[in-house]
């Protein structure tokens, strides 16, 4: 089963962000799922939404799986996040600026569908280099 999770997992990287083909929602994530991030926590509704907010912002953004492991139903995988910021980000208008930030994810599935995600991104290293917080030094 394994093999088949990091192939869900995958997918929802490449396919559903890398290529921007969100109409693959439905069919990689389970409609009771939920998503665990920096913003809190979201049903499906929710991330649908934070996920066209983040395409908005970064109509470029792009994952980049740096490792990845499969341990019973779940997939870890870490991140390399990269895009350009040309639409509104949390209140904070477009800035032009690209921007790569670190972040992990790990999901669960069940019944070949992603139920629950967890992901942890370097949020502040992110609005540092947007320059919307003052990087120290």
């Amino acid at each position: 089963m394994s093999k088949g999770n990091k192939a869900i997992a995958r997918r929802y990287v490449e396919e559903f962000w890398n290529e921007g083909r969100f109409d693959l929602f439905d069919e990689l994530v389970a409609q009771d799922a939920v998503s665990h991030t920096n913003q809190g926590d979201a049903d499906v509704e929710g991330w649908r939404q934070g996920a066209g907010m983040l395409r908005n912002a970064f109509p470029d953004f792009h994952i980049t799986v740096e490792d990845e492991m499969t341990v019973d139903s779940k997939v870890v995988q870490r991140w390399t996040l990269s895009g350009t910021n040309q639409g509104e980000l949390l209140g904070r208008p477009a800035t032009g600026k690209k921007a790569v930030w670190p972040a992990i994810a790990i999901f669960r599935l069940s019944g070949a569908k992603i139920a629950e995600v967890w992901v942890q991104g370097d949020s502040l290293g992110l609005m540092q280099q947007l320059g919307a917080i003052p990087t120290p030094g």
